[in-house]
Order: C-alpha cells, then structure tokens, then sequence
C-alpha cells in the first residue's frame, strides 16, 4: 500500500507562478477566441474544450493526489479522469487540424490551451498544500512553524532529528513514561533515611 505523502508548504514565488500562468493561458486562450474571425458556433466549441480540459486536468489530479495520500479511489472514477483528458487534447487537436486557420494562430491556441491545463494542475496542488499544511499547523504550532521556516529557505534553524517538535514531544513522553513507573524516591527527615513508594 502506498505511503501517505508529507505535505510541504509550498514557496510564495511557485504559488503565484502557477497562478499566473493560469490566467495568461486562459485569457489569451479567451482573448483569441473573441477577436477570432469564426462562426460563434465554433467560437462555443473551443471555449467548451478549455473549460472541459481545466475540469478533467483538476479531477485527474486530484484523483492522483487521493491515491497517494490513502485516500480510496474507485477505478471507474481514476479512468474517466484519464478519459477526460485525453477526450479534451483530442477535441481541440481534431478542431485546430480542421479548422480555417494559420498555422501560427493554431499553434497559439494549441500552447494557451497546454498552459491552462498545466498550471490548472500546479494550482489545485498548491491549494492542496496549502490547506494540509493548515491543518497541521493548527494541530501542532512546532511543526507548522518549522515548515514556514523551511518554506523560506531557514533550514539551519532545524535540529539535527530534523524536528525540533518531535524531539520537544519524545522528550515529554520519556518523562511522562519514567513518572508512571514505580519507583522509589529516597529522602532524609529526622536523621533518619524512609523509603517511600510513589
């Protein structure tokens, strides 16, 4: 069975990137549509092609994502996905080859449309990170602040285990394991040496 994966707060620059090049991709993909000398049939086609790829993209990285984590995926499920996208590269391959267009116009919307799926795909894993790194955070502070500090670049201020949270936490349960045993605590009153059993 597949190990559940650490989530890691992903960088401020890789967040914006990928947000970025989603709305460059999908607003040049919209822009040339809309300035497109078509028929607004065709123009519906290609814009019901890019919403369908950004779905599928999302779906089919979220299923990836689940099997990774644990999380059960049925079969028909992760194969639609994969269906999807491949569905979606195929409409707009077989709608640009028939298409009355330059070869530089089609090899425009070609790469827009290649950018939104892509970056769709690099956002939903951000949004993804982030909200577990959330999570976590509010379950242990150590933990969430040692991934903020990571997440920055401030690696040296780790321990050697690599968590100070942990190190802080088996320190703790060490102590609390040795309270709860028996044991004897040796003390002087009166001159006199008395063993008691706490």
């Amino acid at each position: 069975m597949t190990q559940p994966i650490e989530p890691s707060r992903p960088t401020a620059a890789f967040v914006g990137a990928s947000w970025l090049a989603l709305l460059v991709g999908a607003v040049a993909f919209l822009v040339g549509l809309w300035n497109a000398h078509m028929a607004l049939s065709e123009k519906g086609y290609y814009f019901t092609v890019l919403a369908f790829g950004l779905f599928a993209a999302v779906s089919l990285q979220k299923s990836v994502r689940d099997r990774l984590e644990g999380v059960t995926v049925s079969s028909i499920y992760y194969s639609l996905c994969w269906a999807a996208v491949v569905v979606a590269l195929s409409l707009l391959t077989v709608g640009l080859w028939n298409a009355v267009l330059s070869p530089s116009e089609k090899g425009f919307y070609a790469m827009a449309f290649c950018l939104s799926l892509f970056s769709a795909v690099a956002v939903q894993k951000n949004v993804r990170d982030l909200a577990l790194v959330g999570e976590k955070e509010k379950v242990d502070p150590v933990d969430g602040l040692l991934a903020r500090l990571e997440g920055i670049g401030l690696r040296q201020h780790r321990l050697d285990d690599h968590s100070l949270g942990r190190r802080q936490r088996r320190t703790l349960a060490e102590e609390a394991q040795s309270r709860s045993r028996p044991h004897h605590v040796w003390h002087q009153r009166r001159g006199l040496h008395r063993c008691r059993h706490v």
